[in-house]
């Protein structure tokens, strides 16, 4: 955004990095084979797409992106106020990540015999799991 919070549509050249903020669960990020460049993106109309892997199931993870801007990169030499340039970051709201879509239903407990009309003394207990079985 430039500095009237316009997207800077004409942005064709610059770097955006992503990396964690906060990883409580010692998560990595990672790189799909077919964009083994993933953590860094060029910007193509003023916004940088980014396309990771989070290889951990967590809550309270954040992301932190930067970009280094030049005099060049802004387009800018002298123009008043426009220095030879900044980091800009900004970080993500927090998120989590499950473990993938659930796949199945595992009976934890089993009903016991009971006596008709009568509430069973145990109640029957189910979870999903996913692929791996993670909760």
């Amino acid at each position: 955004l430039d500095k009237h919070n316009f997207v800077a549509e004409k942005d064709v050249v610059t770097l955006v990095t992503v990396e964690w903020r906060d990883n409580p669960t010692g998560a990595s990020l990672d790189c799909p084979e077919a964009t083994p460049t993933c953590l860094t993106a060029t910007t193509s109309g003023g916004y940088a797409t980014f396309h990771v892997v989070v290889n951990t199931a967590g809550a309270g993870m954040r992301l932190r992106f930067q970009a280094s801007l030049t005099n060049a990169t802004l387009n800018c030499t002298g123009v008043p106020g426009c220095d030879a340039g900044f980091t800009a970051e900004v970080y993500s709201a927090p998120f989590g990540v499950l473990h993938t879509r659930p796949f199945a239903l595992v009976l934890e407990t089993q009903p016991p015999n009971g006596v008709s009309r009568q509430v069973l003394t145990t109640s029957p207990r189910v979870r999903f799991v996913d692929r791996f079985e993670n909760r």
